[in-house]
């Protein structure tokens, strides 16, 4: 899953996703939003680093993809 579509996408379809962490950053790159949501570790790209980052940005949007109705592999991959 590409996580940034997915925050773009709960940006978009969740009215209150926009108060989480302060607002929604407008960058949408892995290490910006690993860097809004608190993510460790998130400092140069190699392919073990940047698996890790994704794996907990996409635990971070977990609840609030439950919260907009997806609740289905189905529907998550559907998101665009």
């Amino acid at each position: 899953m590409d996580t940034a579509c997915l925050h773009d996408w709960l940006r978009d379809n969740d009215r209150q996703f926009h108060r989480h962490h302060g607002g929604v950053s407008s960058a949408t790159d892995l290490f910006s939003l690993a860097r809004d949501y608190g993510i460790e570790g998130a400092a140069a790209h190699n392919a073990l680093a940047d698996a890790w980052v994704t794996a907990q940005l996409f635990q971070r949007l977990l609840p609030f993809l439950a919260a907009s109705g997806v609740g289905t592999v189905r529907e998550l991959v559907s998101i665009k």
